[in-house]
C-alpha cells in the first residue's frame, strides 16, 4: 500500500534466502513506474539491486539469508501478487527475465526508451522470459488467457485472477510505443 517494492528469494526451510524491499513510495498511485530488479543469486542481499525509471532506490530492509535457496522449478512464478493478502491494484506491461545481471547502460535503457519489445534487444542470449503483454483486445478478461512468450524459449503463462475475476484484464498500450516497422506490418 505504500508503493514499495521487495524482492525475496526464500530458503528450503521457509526463511530468506535473499531480500530486500526499498523504502518510500517508488511506485506510487497513477504513475506509470519502470521497476527492475537485478540479482546474482547469492545469500548476499547487498547483491540486490532495485531500479526505479533507471536509477536505483535506497532500501529500508535488506536481509542476507543462509542455506540452500529454494528449488521452485515446479512452481509457479507469479507477477504483482504472491497472495491474497498482497494485492497488486496496478497495469504491469511488460516482463522480461535475464539469467545475467544487467549493467547500468542496459538498465536506463530499458527504463528510458519506452519502446515496446526493447527486452529483446538486450542480451538476447541471455533473455529467459518476454511477455509484451499485448495478446488480446483492450478490455477484455485475461483469467486463463495465454501470455506469450516472445523470448523463443516457450515459457508462455496464463492468466488467473483467482476465484473472484474481477481485474485481471488486457489493456491497450498507454506508455509504450510500438517500433515503426512493427507498426508498418515488416
Amino acid at each position: 500500500t505504500d508503493g514499495a517494492i521487495q524482492f525475496r528469494a526464500q530458503n528450503t526451510t521457509g526463511g530468506a534466502f535473499a531480500s530486500r524491499i526499498s523504502s518510500g513510495s517508488i511506485a506510487p498511485l497513477n504513475q506509470w513506474t519502470h521497476i527492475l530488479v537485478t540479482w546474482d543469486g547469492s545469500t548476499n542481499a547487498d547483491n540486490i539491486h532495485i531500479y526505479a525509471n533507471g536509477t536505483e532506490v535506497n532500501y529500508s530492509s535488506t536481509t542476507s539469508g543462509t542455506g540452500t535457496i529454494w528449488d521452485d522449478s515446479a512452481e509457479q512464478l507469479r507477477f504483482g501478487n504472491a497472495s491474497t493478502n498482497l494485492p497488486f491494484d496496478g497495469i504491469i506491461n511488460e516482463v522480461a527475465i535475464w539469467n545475467v545481471v544487467l549493467i547500468a547502460s542496459e538498465i536506463v535503457l530499458l527504463a528510458k526508451s519506452r519502446v515496446k519489445g526493447m527486452p529483446l534487444q538486450i542480451q538476447p542470449s541471455a533473455l529467459k522470459l518476454y511477455l509484451p503483454m499485448d495478446d488480446e483486445e483492450d478490455g477484455t478478461s485475461a483469467d486463463g488467457d495465454t501470455f506469450a512468450d516472445r523470448s523463443g524459449n516457450g515459457n508462455n503463462g496464463t492468466g488467473d485472477n483467482g476465484a473472484n475475476n474481477t481485474g485481471l484484464t488486457w489493456r491497450g498500450e498507454t506508455v509504450l510505443n510500438y517500433p515503426c516497422s512493427i507498426l508498418q506490418g515488416q
